[in-house]
Protein backbone atom coordinates (compact mmCIF):
# COMPACT_ATOMS: atom_id res chain seq x y z
CA UNK A 1 0.00 0.00 0.00
CA UNK A 2 1.42 3.38 -1.00
CA UNK A 3 2.02 6.14 1.50
CA UNK A 4 -0.80 8.15 -0.06
CA UNK A 5 -3.34 5.34 0.35
CA UNK A 6 -2.17 4.68 3.90
CA UNK A 7 -2.66 8.36 4.70
CA UNK A 8 -6.17 8.38 3.17
CA UNK A 9 -7.19 5.27 5.04
CA UNK A 10 -5.80 6.62 8.30
CA UNK A 11 -7.62 9.90 7.81
CA UNK A 12 -10.86 8.05 7.09
CA UNK A 13 -10.57 5.93 10.24
CA UNK A 14 -9.87 8.98 12.39
CA UNK A 15 -12.87 10.81 10.93
CA UNK A 16 -15.13 7.85 11.54
CA UNK A 17 -13.84 7.44 15.09
CA UNK A 18 -14.40 11.10 15.81
CA UNK A 19 -17.89 11.01 14.30
CA UNK A 20 -18.90 7.96 16.38
CA UNK A 21 -17.56 9.30 19.65
CA UNK A 22 -18.73 12.89 19.21
CA UNK A 23 -21.64 13.57 21.58
CA UNK A 24 -24.74 15.18 20.13
CA UNK A 25 -25.06 18.82 20.98
CA UNK A 26 -28.83 18.57 21.00
CA UNK A 27 -28.98 21.81 19.07
CA UNK A 28 -30.99 22.55 15.95
CA UNK A 29 -29.50 21.77 12.52
CA UNK A 30 -30.64 22.60 9.03
CA UNK A 31 -30.83 20.27 6.06
CA UNK A 32 -30.42 21.31 2.42
CA UNK A 33 -34.00 22.58 2.28
CA UNK A 34 -33.53 24.71 5.37
CA UNK A 35 -35.84 22.62 7.59
CA UNK A 36 -34.96 22.53 11.25
CA UNK A 37 -34.05 19.01 12.44
CA UNK A 38 -33.86 18.51 16.18
CA UNK A 39 -32.36 15.08 16.69
CA UNK A 40 -29.25 13.23 17.78
CA UNK A 41 -27.89 10.89 15.08
CA UNK A 42 -25.05 8.43 14.66
CA UNK A 43 -23.84 7.32 11.21
CA UNK A 44 -22.67 3.70 11.20
CA UNK A 45 -20.38 2.50 8.40
CA UNK A 46 -20.51 -1.22 7.53
CA UNK A 47 -16.92 -2.50 7.80
CA UNK A 48 -17.50 -6.29 7.70
CA UNK A 49 -19.40 -8.85 5.63
CA UNK A 50 -21.43 -10.19 8.55
CA UNK A 51 -25.18 -10.62 8.08
CA UNK A 52 -26.97 -7.43 9.14
CA UNK A 53 -30.26 -7.23 10.99
CA UNK A 54 -31.97 -4.34 12.76
CA UNK A 55 -31.35 -5.97 16.16
CA UNK A 56 -27.75 -6.63 15.14
CA UNK A 57 -27.36 -2.90 14.46
CA UNK A 58 -29.08 -1.71 17.63
CA UNK A 59 -27.25 -4.04 20.04
CA UNK A 60 -23.66 -2.81 19.41
CA UNK A 61 -24.79 0.82 19.28
CA UNK A 62 -26.53 0.54 22.65
CA UNK A 63 -23.60 -1.40 24.08
CA UNK A 64 -21.12 1.26 22.93
CA UNK A 65 -23.12 4.13 24.43
CA UNK A 66 -24.65 2.12 27.30
CA UNK A 67 -23.66 4.43 30.23
CA UNK A 68 -25.06 7.50 28.53
CA UNK A 69 -28.18 5.75 27.22
CA UNK A 70 -29.16 4.25 30.57
CA UNK A 71 -28.67 7.59 32.29
CA UNK A 72 -30.86 9.41 29.78
CA UNK A 73 -33.35 6.57 29.23
CA UNK A 74 -32.61 6.23 25.51
CA UNK A 75 -32.67 3.26 23.12
CA UNK A 76 -31.43 2.80 19.56
CA UNK A 77 -33.72 3.18 16.54
CA UNK A 78 -32.73 2.36 12.92
CA UNK A 79 -33.90 4.84 10.27
CA UNK A 80 -34.70 4.33 6.59
CA UNK A 81 -33.69 7.88 5.68
CA UNK A 82 -32.39 11.17 6.98
CA UNK A 83 -35.74 11.93 8.62
CA UNK A 84 -37.09 8.42 9.06
CA UNK A 85 -39.25 6.41 9.19
CA UNK A 86 -38.12 3.69 11.58
CA UNK A 87 -37.01 0.32 10.21
CA UNK A 88 -38.27 -3.00 11.58
CA UNK A 89 -36.50 -5.17 9.01
CA UNK A 90 -33.24 -5.15 7.03
CA UNK A 91 -35.19 -4.91 3.78
CA UNK A 92 -36.45 -1.47 4.86
CA UNK A 93 -32.89 -0.08 4.90
CA UNK A 94 -32.29 1.49 1.45
CA UNK A 95 -28.48 1.45 1.57
CA UNK A 96 -26.56 -1.03 3.74
CA UNK A 97 -23.30 0.84 3.16
CA UNK A 98 -24.47 3.75 5.33
CA UNK A 99 -27.00 3.00 8.07
CA UNK A 100 -28.67 5.84 9.97
CA UNK A 101 -29.66 5.39 13.60
CA UNK A 102 -31.00 7.68 16.29
CA UNK A 103 -31.47 7.46 20.03
CA UNK A 104 -34.96 8.01 21.35
CA UNK A 105 -36.68 7.79 24.70
CA UNK A 106 -37.21 4.17 25.76
CA UNK A 107 -40.62 5.04 27.18
CA UNK A 108 -42.00 5.85 23.75
CA UNK A 109 -45.23 3.98 23.11
CA UNK A 110 -44.67 1.10 20.68
CA UNK A 111 -46.60 1.26 17.45
CA UNK A 112 -49.19 -1.49 17.41
CA UNK A 113 -49.47 -1.71 13.64
CA UNK A 114 -48.29 -4.97 12.08
CA UNK A 115 -44.82 -5.15 10.49
CA UNK A 116 -45.00 -5.64 6.75
CA UNK A 117 -44.17 -9.11 5.52
CA UNK A 118 -44.06 -11.04 2.26
CA UNK A 119 -47.73 -12.04 2.56
CA UNK A 120 -49.13 -8.51 2.66
CA UNK A 121 -50.06 -6.60 -0.43
CA UNK A 122 -47.65 -4.01 -1.79
CA UNK A 123 -50.08 -1.21 -1.01
CA UNK A 124 -50.30 -2.21 2.66
CA UNK A 125 -46.51 -2.49 2.90
CA UNK A 126 -46.14 0.99 1.46
CA UNK A 127 -48.70 2.39 3.88
CA UNK A 128 -46.99 0.94 6.95
CA UNK A 129 -43.51 1.87 5.76
CA UNK A 130 -44.25 5.42 4.68
CA UNK A 131 -45.40 6.58 8.10
CA UNK A 132 -43.09 7.07 11.10
CA UNK A 133 -43.00 4.02 13.33
CA UNK A 134 -41.76 3.99 16.89
CA UNK A 135 -39.65 0.90 17.68
CA UNK A 136 -40.92 -1.59 20.27
CA UNK A 137 -39.91 -0.90 23.83
CA UNK A 138 -37.27 -3.23 25.20
CA UNK A 139 -38.28 -5.39 28.12
CA UNK A 140 -35.89 -4.57 30.94
CA UNK A 141 -37.69 -6.52 33.67
CA UNK A 142 -35.74 -8.50 36.17
CA UNK A 143 -36.04 -12.14 34.97
CA UNK A 144 -36.12 -13.45 38.53
CA UNK A 145 -38.97 -11.11 39.37
CA UNK A 146 -40.84 -12.02 36.21
CA UNK A 147 -40.73 -15.70 37.07
CA UNK A 148 -41.98 -15.18 40.60
CA UNK A 149 -44.98 -13.05 39.67
CA UNK A 150 -46.53 -15.68 37.41
CA UNK A 151 -48.50 -15.23 34.21
CA UNK A 152 -51.83 -13.41 34.51
CA UNK A 153 -53.22 -15.71 31.82
CA UNK A 154 -52.75 -18.90 33.86
CA UNK A 155 -56.13 -20.25 34.92
CA UNK A 156 -56.47 -22.01 38.25
CA UNK A 157 -59.19 -24.61 37.77
CA UNK A 158 -61.27 -25.42 40.83
CA UNK A 159 -62.84 -28.90 40.69
CA UNK A 160 -66.62 -28.88 40.74
CA UNK A 161 -68.25 -30.15 43.91
CA UNK A 162 -70.63 -32.95 42.95
CA UNK A 163 -73.64 -34.06 44.95
CA UNK A 164 -74.02 -37.77 45.68
CA UNK A 165 -77.01 -38.00 43.34
CA UNK A 166 -74.93 -36.34 40.63
CA UNK A 167 -72.17 -38.91 41.15
CA UNK A 168 -74.62 -41.78 40.89
CA UNK A 169 -76.23 -40.36 37.73
CA UNK A 170 -72.83 -40.60 36.05
CA UNK A 171 -73.15 -44.35 36.45
CA UNK A 172 -76.00 -44.29 33.90
CA UNK A 173 -75.56 -43.41 30.28
CA UNK A 174 -76.38 -39.77 29.61
CA UNK A 175 -78.74 -39.84 26.66
CA UNK A 176 -77.90 -37.42 23.83
CA UNK A 177 -80.41 -34.67 23.15
CA UNK A 178 -82.35 -35.94 20.17
CA UNK A 179 -83.62 -32.46 19.32
CA UNK A 180 -80.12 -31.25 18.52
CA UNK A 181 -78.29 -31.44 15.19
CA UNK A 182 -74.48 -31.05 14.99
CA UNK A 183 -73.22 -29.21 11.92
CA UNK A 184 -69.77 -28.32 10.59
CA UNK A 185 -69.38 -24.53 10.45
CA UNK A 186 -66.58 -22.77 8.58
CA UNK A 187 -65.50 -19.18 9.24
CA UNK A 188 -64.31 -16.57 6.74
CA UNK A 189 -61.41 -14.19 7.48
CA UNK A 190 -62.23 -10.92 5.74
CA UNK A 191 -58.81 -9.33 6.34
CA UNK A 192 -56.81 -12.22 4.86
CA UNK A 193 -59.56 -13.26 2.41
CA UNK A 194 -59.37 -16.89 3.46
CA UNK A 195 -61.66 -19.64 4.72
CA UNK A 196 -60.83 -21.65 7.81
CA UNK A 197 -59.37 -25.08 7.03
CA UNK A 198 -60.94 -26.84 10.03
CA UNK A 199 -64.64 -26.55 10.84
CA UNK A 200 -66.17 -25.86 14.22
CA UNK A 201 -68.80 -28.22 15.57
CA UNK A 202 -71.98 -26.28 16.38
CA UNK A 203 -75.20 -27.67 17.83
CA UNK A 204 -78.55 -26.54 16.39
CA UNK A 205 -81.96 -27.29 17.86
CA UNK A 206 -84.27 -29.17 15.50
CA UNK A 207 -87.72 -30.73 15.73
CA UNK A 208 -87.22 -33.98 13.80
CA UNK A 209 -86.17 -37.21 15.53
CA UNK A 210 -82.57 -38.47 15.18
CA UNK A 211 -81.72 -42.14 15.57
CA UNK A 212 -78.59 -42.61 17.70
CA UNK A 213 -76.70 -45.78 16.79
CA UNK A 214 -73.44 -45.18 18.69
CA UNK A 215 -72.63 -47.92 21.19
CA UNK A 216 -73.21 -46.99 24.81
CA UNK A 217 -70.25 -48.48 26.64
CA UNK A 218 -67.46 -46.10 25.42
CA UNK A 219 -69.62 -43.14 26.41
CA UNK A 220 -70.07 -44.57 29.91
CA UNK A 221 -66.29 -45.07 30.10
CA UNK A 222 -65.80 -41.36 29.39
CA UNK A 223 -68.38 -40.39 32.03
CA UNK A 224 -66.81 -42.72 34.61
CA UNK A 225 -63.32 -41.37 33.84
CA UNK A 226 -64.61 -37.80 34.27
CA UNK A 227 -65.96 -38.68 37.72
CA UNK A 228 -62.69 -40.34 38.80
CA UNK A 229 -60.78 -37.30 37.54
CA UNK A 230 -63.07 -34.96 39.48
CA UNK A 231 -62.65 -36.96 42.69
CA UNK A 232 -58.84 -36.84 42.33
CA UNK A 233 -59.04 -33.07 41.79
CA UNK A 234 -61.26 -32.67 44.87
CA UNK A 235 -58.66 -34.55 46.90
CA UNK A 236 -55.98 -32.15 45.63
CA UNK A 237 -58.18 -29.21 46.54
CA UNK A 238 -58.68 -30.52 50.09
CA UNK A 239 -54.90 -30.95 50.48
CA UNK A 240 -54.51 -27.23 49.70
CA UNK A 241 -57.41 -26.18 51.94
CA UNK A 242 -55.93 -28.09 54.88
CA UNK A 243 -52.52 -26.51 54.13
CA UNK A 244 -50.77 -29.89 54.08
CA UNK A 245 -49.34 -29.70 50.56
CA UNK A 246 -45.76 -29.92 51.83
CA UNK A 247 -46.47 -33.02 53.93
CA UNK A 248 -48.68 -34.71 51.34
CA UNK A 249 -46.52 -33.94 48.31
CA UNK A 250 -47.76 -34.50 44.75
CA UNK A 251 -51.30 -35.80 44.42
CA UNK A 252 -52.58 -38.41 41.97
CA UNK A 253 -54.09 -37.09 38.75
CA UNK A 254 -55.97 -38.20 35.65
CA UNK A 255 -55.66 -36.67 32.20
CA UNK A 256 -58.66 -36.04 29.98
CA UNK A 257 -60.33 -38.71 27.86
CA UNK A 258 -62.19 -38.43 24.56
CA UNK A 259 -64.69 -40.46 22.55
CA UNK A 260 -63.78 -41.21 18.94
CA UNK A 261 -65.15 -43.19 16.00
CA UNK A 262 -63.06 -45.38 13.72
CA UNK A 263 -65.21 -46.40 10.76
CA UNK A 264 -68.26 -47.87 12.51
CA UNK A 265 -66.48 -48.64 15.80
CA UNK A 266 -66.41 -46.44 18.91
CA UNK A 267 -63.30 -46.06 21.03
CA UNK A 268 -61.89 -43.92 23.81
CA UNK A 269 -58.66 -41.94 23.55
CA UNK A 270 -56.35 -40.98 26.41
CA UNK A 271 -53.08 -39.07 26.23
CA UNK A 272 -50.07 -41.38 26.41
CA UNK A 273 -48.31 -41.53 29.80
CA UNK A 274 -44.53 -41.81 29.81
CA UNK A 275 -42.81 -44.03 32.36
CA UNK A 276 -43.04 -47.48 33.86
CA UNK A 277 -46.53 -48.93 34.22
CA UNK A 278 -47.57 -49.95 37.73
CA UNK A 279 -50.77 -51.40 39.11
CA UNK A 280 -51.63 -49.97 42.52
CA UNK A 281 -55.14 -51.33 43.12
CA UNK A 282 -57.07 -53.90 41.05
CA UNK A 283 -60.71 -53.50 40.03
CA UNK A 284 -61.44 -56.36 42.46
CA UNK A 285 -60.40 -54.06 45.32
CA UNK A 286 -57.14 -55.94 45.84
CA UNK A 287 -54.18 -53.78 46.94
CA UNK A 288 -51.22 -54.53 44.65
CA UNK A 289 -48.44 -52.58 46.37
CA UNK A 290 -46.76 -53.11 49.77
CA UNK A 291 -47.88 -50.80 52.54
CA UNK A 292 -44.54 -48.95 52.59
CA UNK A 293 -44.81 -47.92 48.91
CA UNK A 294 -45.38 -44.12 48.94
CA UNK A 295 -47.44 -43.83 45.73
CA UNK A 296 -49.20 -47.04 46.70
CA UNK A 297 -50.23 -45.37 49.99
CA UNK A 298 -51.60 -42.37 48.06
CA UNK A 299 -53.40 -44.80 45.74
CA UNK A 300 -55.14 -46.34 48.77
CA UNK A 301 -56.00 -42.88 50.08
CA UNK A 302 -57.87 -41.92 46.87
CA UNK A 303 -60.49 -44.76 47.03
CA UNK A 304 -60.87 -44.11 50.76
CA UNK A 305 -61.55 -40.44 49.97
CA UNK A 306 -64.03 -41.34 47.19
CA UNK A 307 -65.92 -43.68 49.51
CA UNK A 308 -66.25 -41.00 52.18
CA UNK A 309 -67.37 -38.10 49.98
CA UNK A 310 -69.93 -40.35 48.21
CA UNK A 311 -71.47 -41.35 51.53
CA UNK A 312 -70.37 -44.97 51.00
CA UNK A 313 -72.11 -45.21 47.62
CA UNK A 314 -69.09 -45.77 45.35
CA UNK A 315 -65.37 -46.50 45.35
CA UNK A 316 -62.75 -45.59 42.73
CA UNK A 317 -60.73 -48.74 41.99
CA UNK A 318 -58.40 -50.14 39.31
CA UNK A 319 -55.78 -47.48 40.06
CA UNK A 320 -52.88 -47.82 37.65
CA UNK A 321 -50.46 -45.62 35.77
CA UNK A 322 -46.98 -44.18 35.72
CA UNK A 323 -45.91 -42.40 38.89
CA UNK A 324 -48.62 -39.96 39.99
CA UNK A 325 -50.37 -39.92 36.60
CA UNK A 326 -53.22 -42.47 36.47
CA UNK A 327 -55.43 -43.77 33.67
CA UNK A 328 -58.23 -46.24 32.89
CA UNK A 329 -60.02 -46.35 36.28
CA UNK A 330 -63.09 -48.34 37.32
CA UNK A 331 -65.81 -47.44 39.81
CA UNK A 332 -67.48 -49.96 42.09
CA UNK A 333 -70.89 -49.17 43.56
CA UNK A 334 -72.86 -50.60 46.46
CA UNK A 335 -75.88 -51.00 44.14
CA UNK A 336 -75.20 -52.68 40.79
CA UNK A 337 -78.44 -51.45 39.17
CA UNK A 338 -80.42 -48.27 39.65
CA UNK A 339 -84.18 -47.91 40.07
CA UNK A 340 -84.65 -48.13 36.29
CA UNK A 341 -82.76 -51.44 36.27
CA UNK A 342 -79.85 -49.91 34.34
CA UNK A 343 -76.37 -51.25 35.07
CA UNK A 344 -74.31 -48.51 36.77
CA UNK A 345 -71.01 -47.44 35.26
CA UNK A 346 -69.09 -50.06 33.24
CA UNK A 347 -68.54 -53.79 32.94
CA UNK A 348 -65.68 -53.61 35.48
CA UNK A 349 -68.07 -52.59 38.26
CA UNK A 350 -67.72 -55.49 40.71
CA UNK A 351 -70.03 -53.72 43.18
CA UNK A 352 -69.97 -54.60 46.87
CA UNK A 353 -67.53 -57.45 46.28
CA UNK A 354 -64.76 -55.03 45.25
CA UNK A 355 -65.68 -52.57 48.00
CA UNK A 356 -65.56 -55.24 50.71
CA UNK A 357 -62.23 -56.56 49.42
CA UNK A 358 -60.68 -53.08 49.55
CA UNK A 359 -62.06 -52.33 53.01
CA UNK A 360 -60.57 -55.58 54.27
CA UNK A 361 -57.14 -54.95 52.68
CA UNK A 362 -56.85 -51.23 53.43
CA UNK A 363 -54.97 -49.91 56.42
CA UNK A 364 -55.22 -46.16 56.91
CA UNK A 365 -51.84 -44.51 56.31
CA UNK A 366 -50.37 -41.05 56.92
CA UNK A 367 -52.06 -39.62 53.81
CA UNK A 368 -55.49 -40.71 55.04
CA UNK A 369 -54.71 -39.09 58.39
CA UNK A 370 -53.52 -35.84 56.75
CA UNK A 371 -56.95 -35.55 55.10
CA UNK A 372 -58.73 -36.44 58.35
CA UNK A 373 -60.53 -39.43 56.80
CA UNK A 374 -62.57 -41.67 59.09
CA UNK A 375 -61.61 -45.29 59.63
CA UNK A 376 -62.88 -47.18 56.58
CA UNK A 377 -64.06 -50.21 58.58
CA UNK A 378 -66.42 -47.99 60.58
CA UNK A 379 -67.72 -46.38 57.39
CA UNK A 380 -68.39 -49.79 55.85
CA UNK A 381 -70.44 -50.99 58.82
CA UNK A 382 -72.65 -47.92 58.98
Amino acid sequence: MTDRRKKSWGTFKNEMKAKRSKPGDGGAKKNEKGNILERQELVVQRLSSEEISTEGIKAPCEKHFSPSLEHKGLSCDVLAGDQGPSCHSKKHIPDLKVILVRFIKSSSTPDSRPIANDYESSSSRQQYFSEPVTPPQRNRQDPNKAQSTGSPNVKHVIPKSLSISHMMKLGKLAKPNESVSVQDVYSFDLENIAWSLLPQKVEFGITKDIKITIKEHPRKVVQMHALAKNIAEQLGKKVQELNVSKEFGETLKYRGIHLAKLDSDCLTLEEFNEGKFEKYINNTGEVCMPNDHVIGQKAQCLPHFSYEISNSQLLVVDLQGSGHMLYDPEIATTQTFDSDNEFLFCAGNLNILAISAFVKAHACNRFCRLLGLKQLEQECKT
